[in-house]
């Protein structure tokens, strides 16, 4: 993901970011999803490497794997499961033009 000046560097010309399960690791991450309108999220597993927590490392990692990373973008934007994964999918849509 790489830094929050980074990240923020990103939005401001307009690209969406992605956040994969290295956010599930520690907190360094909270401050950039808090401060990512969720409008400009999107998610990926990065398979099969990068396997979320509670999962351990050496776990091969999967597609499946992706709802532990929306769990804790809920956690940090204090939001519903379930609100996250409908606009991720439409921002995901809008990248793709689907």
């Amino acid at each position: 993901m790489g830094s929050y000046k980074t990240a923020r560097e990103f939005r401001e010309l307009g690209f969406k970011l992605s956040f994969n399960g290295i956010i599930t690791y520690s907190e360094s991450y909270d401050k950039v999803l808090t401060d990512t309108p969720i409008e400009d999220i999107l998610v990926e597993t990065d398979c099969p490497y990068l396997t979320p927590r509670p999962l351990g490392k050496d776990e091969r990692n999967e597609p499946m794997n992706v709802r532990y990373v929306v769990e804790k973008i809920a956690r940090v934007k204090d939001m519903e499961v379930e609100e996250i994964i409908r606009i991720v999918e439409k921002n995901t849509r809008e990248v793709f033009g689907i």
